[in-house]
């Protein structure tokens, strides 16, 4: 129980049992900026503390790798001209721009034509269609590279891969989502599925 009184002119406030200077009052408003302060003052001691703390610089000792081929490339539905991009790769620390792989065969087949895809003169290492190949939905697709030497050794490498290309289902819906973590806008395509 709290009881206030007047004497000679100050505000006291008696507690059973003590007596001491009234509070002042204060708004909401006052409370919110104290405790942002507080708040701040501790968040700033935390970080301080935590920053001081012990480091050691860790050297990482990678095995050196031998060089692979790189291959990346897209077959699409909606255009006929296709491309493959053929990189060697490098060692994890190298800062420099993956060296691009010159004077390749690449061939691209959908299962009942093959067409020889040739290396760009302005981007080495970038293999264009013709445009006789246009990507299906539903079918799958062969490229097939040689005449490589990737590992220097004088003899020459060659490399196949096989990749389906799914049937496009129409969306149902479209949904648009901030992600503030990552302040950008995420569109979403839902789709049902098919049996």
């Amino acid at each position: 129980m709290l009881y206030a009184f007047e004497m000679s002119e100050k505000k006291y406030s008696y507690i059973p049992g003590v007596i001491c200077h009234a509070l002042p009052e204060i708004s909401s408003e006052q409370w919110r900026w104290h405790f942002r302060k507080l708040f701040m003052i501790l968040a700033s001691a935390i970080i301080l503390y935590a920053g001081s703390g012990c480091t050691e610089t860790i050297e990482l000792e990678l095995e050196s790798v031998s060089r692979r081929l790189v291959v990346d490339g897209m077959v699409m539905s909606d255009q006929k001209m296709h491309y493959v991009r053929l990189t060697e790769s490098v060692s994890f620390f190298n800062d420099s721009a993956s060296p691009p792989v010159s004077g390749a065969d690449v061939f691209l087949s959908d299962g009942e034509q093959i067409e020889r895809l040739v290396e760009s003169g302005e981007l080495p290492g970038f293999y264009i269609s013709s445009g006789e190949i246009e990507g299906e939905p539903g079918k799958t697709y062969s490229l097939s590279i040689s005449g490589v030497d990737i590992d220097d050794d004088g003899v020459e490498e060659s490399y196949s891969a096989r990749s389906y290309l799914p049937p496009v289902t129409a969306p149902d819906s479209i949904e648009m989502v901030y992600d503030e973590g990552w302040e950008i806008w995420k569109v979403f395509a839902l789709c049902k599925r098919q049996s």
